[in-house]
């Protein structure tokens, strides 16, 4: 049996028991009031451990399609940023739909990176009027291969001569 005792708390005397907090990297021991416990409380050394529980398993139980505010995963903006970038640069959507269209047809083979060999490979274009002439690249190359052109970009008057 746990260890009681009566104190006098606020001119009013009050059984409590010692308890351990339930919190794992806590476990500290202190006195709750037994009222309390019959409430279900008293289970946490200070309210800091109780807040951290209860973040923790907030947290857990409302994650991905738990949270009230879950969209399907995709953010309520990202069809606005999708049209702009269309509007902004017709030659690519235009050059994406043909590489998706000879996929499904069958008339390009998606294959390996060329640099490290990864399966699950993007098709980059260098030049977006030749749009069936990708180079498959997985997506970390991918990334470096678009700033690489961005950079010819935007220095491509030093490489006219």
């Amino acid at each position: 049996m746990t260890e009681q005792c009566v104190v006098i708390k606020w001119g009013r005397k009050i059984r409590v028991e010692r308890r351990v907090c339930e919190r794992t990297k806590c476990s500290k021991e202190f006195w709750a009031p037994v009222y309390n416990l019959k409430k279900g409380q008293g289970r946490y050394c200070c309210r800091s451990c109780a807040n951290s529980v209860k973040m923790t398993l907030l947290n857990q139980s409302r994650t991905g399609a738990k949270n009230p505010n879950w969209r399907g995963g995709v953010s309520g903006k990202a069809i606005i940023y999708k049209r702009r970038s269309v509007a902004k640069y017709p030659e690519r959507e235009e050059a994406r739909k043909q590489v998706a269209k000879a996929l499904y047809r069958k008339e390009l083979i998606q294959q390996d990176c060329v640099f490290c060999g990864e399966t699950n490979t993007e098709a980059h274009h260098w030049d977006y009027k030749q749009p069936l002439k990708v180079t498959w690249l997985c997506r970390k190359h991918h990334v470096y291969a678009d700033k690489v052109r961005r950079v010819r970009e935007l220095f491509s008057h030093l490489w006219k001569t």
